[in-house]
């Protein structure tokens, strides 16, 4: 049998995407996590995401993390350079608001011709808690909300620093 013959005939039949180099970089719900995984609107948070090159190529790209509801950007781009097979670790640095919020993260490649668009995207949901003592610790965890020296549970103005009684009950503290 001819060889070459052969060889020319398989190579027509298997997709050249088979034989093609790629770099491809992704993302996935468990490579984001976040410094401090109870934030608090008084600190600042890191936001890390672990991103991988599954491909057979040298990978460059940017990594963007936005605020998903507003597009609002959050730090700036992240340059990320990998070989193949590995993954590297970016971050971002956030203060954020109150309140519930949507953080997309996404990969912007350098080649995107040569990399696979379903993997570029992740988004999580994060609960910043309220923190108005600005001790670092949010209202759900903070027994002391205002910071006077009273607990919440004794303290009739738990957010008010300058009064915690209320001794005639007209609903106005002992220190107005």
């Amino acid at each position: 049998m001819n060889w070459k013959y052969l060889t020319s005939v398989l190579l027509l039949l298997v997709p050249m995407s088979t034989y093609a180099a790629t770099a491809d970089l992704s993302v996935t719900q468990g490579d984001v996590y976040l410094s401090n995984p109870n934030p608090v609107n008084s600190k600042s948070v890191r936001i890390y995401t672990t991103i991988h090159n599954n491909g057979s190529e040298d990978a460059l790209g940017s990594v963007r993390f936005y605020k998903s509801a507003s597009g609002e950007q959050i730090g700036s781009d992240q340059p990320i350079s990998l070989i193949p097979t590995r993954a590297d670790d970016v971050f971002v640095d956030w203060r954020p608001k109150a309140g519930h919020h949507t953080i997309t993260i996404e990969i912007i490649p350098w080649s995107p011709d040569a990399d696979n668009p379903g993997n570029n995207m992740v988004s999580f949901s994060v609960f910043v808690d309220h923190d108005p003592d600005l001790d670092g610790v949010g209202n759900i965890n903070d027994i002391d909300d205002d910071n006077d020296g009273i607990v919440d549970t004794d303290d009739l103005f738990p957010l008010d620093k300058a009064e915690w009684a209320d001794n005639d009950g007209v609903g106005i503290g002992n220190n107005a």
